[in-house]
């Protein structure tokens, strides 16, 4: 802080006759200068990327439903140009589960589900997971999975509905279920991979964490026209019992840009040397699908439980290559950590370029984690990060400055006290239009449930690259390309 010596101005000194003048000068040039800190500050700093308090809220029928227990973007379904929000509430009705989707528009999400489906039983669970499927039959319109990992007592079955210019059917398109002694929790992480065989349809990756006493299993189902193959194309084994490999599983998108996409898995309960450090694993892909893992990540401590999860983040670091974030939630002696690898002509690199500690106060960071895309034009890359805080579950939204690294621009908590809020938060995609990534955040997931949407705080952001607004498939290689030398 300065503190002005006012002889300096003359004030004290000058004739009586000048002092009303030199006042006069003194205040203009303060007025002056003040008018530019301000105009300044307002010009070049942007506005949260999201609003304090949800934009759109919608809570459970009744008090187990655990509405919200996975809610997530679910794609352009009927060809209006605008993403819809699928949500998941497997305690409905004594946990036979419902899921529910919202469509998008340019005023936001409507407040009546605009579709909905119910398990086949009550204990099914049906809804446990939900999200985009991609476009698995080459349509133009997007496609939605929904699992019920405890269907038939455990084997766990998925379900994928084809999207239409009337949206989802009244009946389910395709399904799978597991096979063998159950717990198998069959689907119950499930996720979209983009184009894994270059064969212009999207694919569908599908773990069953609980096989052969938790060593965990993957398979792979590649999409056509006619959609879904009906058995899996490829699939992998974790290295031991225990492993629980598919607890992690997300689409890393074309991180060496070859023209096909990627898939990471993870296996949290992986010990090599360390109990329990987790492990990440990459496959690439290729013009047969994906062969043997390219890449290997171990976590560096005990029960850091590395790829509890693991997300592709387009280019974060600007490297011209897409990267990958992979959480560790309890590292550090349960604070948790969030990492980051960059892509490249090779793969992934073997070090991260970022290693995100947890902030104060915060434990289990990294749980949960997601890219952003750009969130205005002047800003770079983002993601979010959730956390247990002090007062409660805590999400945390960051960009990525090549300068910089990470830096924190908000911190967004629920509404009212609940440790469970972001228990559960994902990417919703471009909800009204507006070329800009939204957010869902779960709250309240083991009761009635509740999911909070907040929509992107930069509607003259002028982004035109769909990749930032849909902000799941960054990095897909069907938009992006084979990298040019």
């Amino acid at each position: 802080m300065l503190i002005a010596n006012y002889s300096d101005f003359g004030f004290f000194n000058a004739p009586v006759s000048e002092i009303k003048w030199s006042k006069l000068v003194f205040c203009t040039i303060c007025i002056y200068f003040c008018a530019i800190a301000i105009l300044g500050g307002c010009s070049s700093k942007s506005p949260l990327p999201f609003p304090e308090k949800p934009s759109w809220v919608a809570l459970g029928e009744d008090a187990e439903s655990r509405f919200g227990y996975r809610a997530c973007f679910a794609g352009d379904l009927n060809g209006s140009g605008y993403c819809a929000l699928i949500v998941g509430a497997p305690g409905y009705d004594r946990d036979r589960g419902k899921v529910y989707v919202y469509l998008g528009g340019p005023h936001g999400l409507s407040q009546k589900p605009d579709w909905t489906f119910e398990g086949e039983a009550p204990g099914d669970a049906f809804g446990d997971r939900v999200g985009s499927a991609g476009d698995l039959n080459g349509d133009g319109y997007g496609d939605v999975y929904v699992t019920a990992s405890s269907w038939g007592k455990g084997q766990g079955k998925v379900y994928v509905f084809y999207g239409g210019p009337k949206g989802l059917p009244s009946r389910a398109s395709w399904t799978a279920h597991g096979v063998g002694k159950p717990p198998l929790s069959f689907g119950d992480c499930t996720v979209p991979t983009g184009d894994l065989n270059g064969d212009g349809y999207d694919d569908l990756a599908v773990g069953a964490y609980g096989f052969d006493g938790t060593r965990g299993e993957v398979f792979v189902f590649y999409g056509s026209k006619k959609g879904l193959d009906r058995t899996a194309g490829w699939r992998v084994q974790g290295e031991a019992r225990g492993d629980q490999l598919g607890y992690g599983l997300g689409p890393a998108g074309d991180v060496n840009r070859d023209g096909y996409d990627d898939l990471i898995i993870a296996a949290k309960y992986h010990s090599e040397g360390v109990p329990q450090q987790g492990k990440a694993y990459l496959y690439e892909g290729g013009p047969k699908g994906l062969a043997t893992a390219s890449w290997t990540a171990l976590g560096d401590s005990k029960a850091a439980n590395l790829g509890t999860r693991v997300y592709g983040c387009g280019d974060l670091q600007g490297g011209g290559y897409p990267d990958v974030l992979i959480g560790a939630p309890y590292a550090q002696g349960g604070k948790g950590e969030v990492l980051a690898y960059a892509g490249g002509p090779e793969g992934l690199a073997k070090s991260p370029f970022m290693r995100l500690a947890a902030l104060d106060g915060r434990t289990g960071f990294g749980f949960c984690l997601g890219p952003l895309g750009r969130m205005g034009q002047d800003r770079e890359p983002g993601f979010f990060v959730s956390s247990r805080g002090d007062a409660g579950g805590v999400v945390d939204i960051y960009e990525y400055s090549p300068g910089q690294g990470p830096v924190l621009l908000q911190s967004i908590r629920g509404s009212h006290k609940d440790d469970r809020f972001g228990m559960w938060c994902a990417p919703v995609g471009d909800i009204r239009g507006m070329g800009t990534a939204d957010l869902c955040v779960s709250d309240d997931t083991d009761g009635p449930g509740r999911v909070e949407v907040y929509y992107g705080n930069a509607p003259d952001s002028g982004l035109k690259n769909p990749d930032a607004a849909l902000a799941y498939f960054l990095g897909n290689a069907k938009k992006q390309g084979p990298r040019t030398p």
